[in-house]
């Protein structure tokens, strides 16, 4: 789908420092998720359900990966 990346990520603050980490980034920038459903007569229908959007970050555990330069 394209919504998610894992490896190495740069980010700059807004000191001007440099964060480079290791993680993954899960995005959800639709605003939306669609199901498939089968009706009575067996055709296919969909339902949209609005979500707020989202993005999720999980960090590496190893210390070693986090420089701050």
């Amino acid at each position: 789908m394209g919504n998610d990346f894992g490896g190495r990520m740069t980010v700059r603050l807004s000191t001007g420092q440099t964060l480079s980490l290791r993680g993954t980034l899960n995005l959800n920038p639709s605003g939306q998720s669609n199901e498939a459903i089968v009706n009575q007569d067996a055709s296919v229908d969909r339902v949209g359900t609005v979500q707020a959007r989202r993005a999720e970050l999980n960090f590496s555990a190893r210390a070693s990966t986090m420089m701050l330069s």
